[in-house]
């Protein structure tokens, strides 16, 4: 598998979520054999926060979960990571979760079908990847090689 950082993947990706982007959004994409496997698209960066959406497709490698963290949380530092899901996108709602983001707002009807717009937010302390013991050794290779090169 490659991570492929930067603006290329953007259009793709864009299509894929229905989101006109500002000219500073970055993304963050996992490929197997140059097909897509699963990106992040991060945009609306403030100082504070940094809006993000994310398409999985396949099964990305341990390191994209680690980079797409590594870059807001530890690159940008930001102290809020803010991702927006349909209510009828059970199995987004559920990876987001899973992740450690957590329901902040909701709004009612927000979309034409009528379903609700839910806004998902992550604090560092809230990250299952940089917090929990069974990923500390894929974050310590991504970070340190990453960094250190």
């Amino acid at each position: 598998m490659e991570l492929v950082c930067g603006s290329l993947w953007i259009p793709f990706l864009c299509r894929k979520l229905e989101f006109v982007p500002t000219p500073t959004a970055q993304s963050i994409v996992c490929t197997q054999e140059g097909k897509f496997v699963a990106g992040a698209l991060f945009d609306h960066y403030n100082g504070a926060i940094v809006g993000a959406h994310i398409v999985v497709e396949g099964r990305p490698c341990k390191e994209w979960y680690v980079c797409i963290f590594d870059y807001p949380f530890h690159v940008l530092q930001v102290t809020k990571i803010i991702g927006q899901v349909s209510s009828l996108n059970k199995k987004a709602l559920r990876l987001d979760k899973n992740l450690g983001f957590v329901e902040e707002a909701r709004i009612r009807n927000f979309l034409p079908s009528g379903a609700d717009m839910v806004y998902l937010t992550m604090r560092p302390d809230q990250c299952r990847i940089f917090n929990d013991p069974l990923w500390a050794k894929v974050v310590q290779k991504v970070v340190r090689n990453g960094r250190n090169k």
